[in-house]
């Protein structure tokens, strides 16, 4: 059976490949003409789900209406000289300005938007001459764009998704929030009590993730950032971006805590909205505690650097929050701690959705390399989704883009003095005799929760 799955599997990888190659040559345009190429996304259903019907007419759903970026030979060949050293172009990075010059199409992005608008549809937003998210009911999508919006179901979970041939040329039009299913994060909020009751059950060191939190003292110093502090580079003058999704509400103040807790300089989060901006939704779907963890780890590491905090609402999917990543062009680096297990792309994506998830998107990746964004993201805890080797191990995207360093999978241990645990603070505790060391796997938890 296992051959028999490698071999289905590698069928669908040759014939995915293959579509993909098409997409990827009919979207090479030479010139600022527009395309008349159609996108057709089939009624086809993700592995173990059923078409069940189409959508009420009268519910709201978001769409990403995508003019594929034009000149890609060109934009690969710019990133290959500004990437290679001893190129006359290493290191000179393009503008937001040059790139959409170059490389979008803005008549037909004006066209287009102009389109919509007169349709009724409510633009949410727009990025880099070549991304439309907009929103309405099902019926304007199927009178205005000439797509249906099917329901598919497993039994147990459901997804909804556009399917059919756009009625505007040229544009790829995606609806969908399959990608609910994609971006996997920690599953569990470290608590204080969690701690307490964790240290009762577990008499050994785990080797998958700690039941003791680490002082941001052990961090700094694991990862040999205090020669670059005692040089007086602690980050200033220098902006992380952080993406999440959702938002936490209280994220500031439990910086300010932290700080305060840590003898850590505070700092102001700029807080920058991708889409509406509801931050109730972080607390509701667990986002606020990986918004936690970043935030303070990213501080932590850089303490006097600025702190850009990108909050994407959930109903987006990663190409469109991306684009506007790139539009903003105000951050030199960029934290994504999440990501979509590869071997799930056969399960949830035929060829159209992964031209558009990955293909499409890894361009928008590129066009923000070329304005400088150094982008990084998890490969997963332990180094790769399923904890195991296999398809059931892999790496996860976005981590696996070529635009894209992939970050995760190290161990650090803390060796205890004189087998002293130390709290949280840093502070020791009561002596143990059974534990020496405690160990933290990348991305695997949580961060600092107070005690209330």
């Amino acid at each position: 059976m296992k051959n028999i799955r490698y071999a289905k599997m590698a069928v669908i990888a040759i014939t995915v490949i293959m579509v993909l190659s098409m997409f990827l040559m009919l979207t090479d345009n030479t010139s600022a003409a527009p395309s008349t190429t159609s996108f057709t996304i089939p009624q086809t259903p993700s592995t173990n789900f059923k078409f069940v019907g189409n959508m009420n007419p009268d519910k709201t759903v978001t769409i990403s209406v995508v003019i594929p970026p034009m000149n890609t030979a060109m934009m690969y060949s710019y990133a290959q000289e500004i990437f290679t050293p001893g190129s006359s172009m290493y290191h000179k990075f393009l503008t937001k300005s040059q790139i959409e010059s170059k490389f979008t199409n803005e008549k037909e992005f004006k066209q287009v938007l102009g389109y919509l608008r007169g349709s009724g549809f409510n633009v949410e937003m727009t990025a880099m001459n070549s991304v439309i998210v907009v929103s309405g009911p099902v019926h304007l999508v199927n009178s205005a764009l000439g797509m249906s919006v099917g329901i598919y179901t497993n039994g147990t979970a459901t997804y909804y998704n556009a399917y059919g041939t756009p009625s505007i040329k040229g544009v790829y039009v995606y609806s969908s929030d399959v990608s609910k299913f994609f971006f996997s994060k920690p599953s569990t909020l470290v608590s204080p009590s969690l701690l307490q009751s964790m240290s009762k059950k577990f008499q050994q060191v785990n080797p998958v993730s700690s039941n003791t939190p680490y002082s941001p003292v052990w961090f700094q110093q694991t990862y040999n950032a205090t020669g670059l502090y005692n040089m007086g580079d602690m980050g200033q003058g220098q902006t992380i971006g952080i993406l999440d999704f959702g938002g936490d509400p209280y994220i500031q103040s439990e910086l300010n805590l932290y700080d305060s807790l840590y003898n850590l300089p505070n700092v102001d989060i700029n807080i920058t909205p991708i889409g509406n901006y509801t931050p109730i939704e972080g607390i509701l779907t667990g986002w606020n505690g990986e918004i936690s963890l970043d935030v303070e780890i990213s501080h932590t590491m850089a303490p006097k650097a600025n702190i850009t905090l990108y909050i994407a609402n959930i109903t987006l999917n990663l190409l469109p929050v991306i684009a506007q990543i790139d539009n903003y062009n105000s951050v030199n680096d960029l934290s994504q701690s999440f990501s979509t297990p590869e071997s799930q792309f056969f399960d949830f994506m035929n060829a159209s959705t992964a031209y558009y998830n990955v293909i499409l998107t890894d361009e928008y990746y590129l066009m923000g390399s070329l304005e400088g964004i150094s982008f990084m993201a998890s490969t997963g805890d332990a180094g790769a989704s399923g904890y195991s080797a296999g398809p059931l191990g892999t790496v996860g995207y976005p981590s696996t883009s070529p635009w894209v360093t992939a970050m995760g999978g190290t161990t650090t241990f803390v060796a205890l003095n004189n087998q002293i645990m130390l709290d949280s603070y840093g502070v020791p505790v009561n002596p143990v005799s059974n534990v020496v060391a405690s160990n933290e796997t990348a991305w695997s938890n949580y961060g600092f929760v107070p005690y209330y």
